[in-house]
């Protein structure tokens, strides 16, 4: 198995733009729930499992 070690002092923070995709949104849904802090995502796909 592959491991990546980060290091330094200071947390990661910042913003991406990914394309809508249904799939892609499922995955942040999870992300977002484990993250800390706030989380907004935009241009969510209206599909039944984004609104539950």
């Amino acid at each position: 198995m592959t491991h990546l070690r980060i290091e330094g002092g200071r947390p990661l923070a910042g913003a991406i733009r990914v394309q809508g995709s249904k799939n892609v949104f499922l995955h942040l849904f999870a992300a977002a729930l484990l993250a800390r802090g706030k989380t907004e995502l935009h241009n969510v796909p209206a599909i039944t499992d984004t609104s539950v």
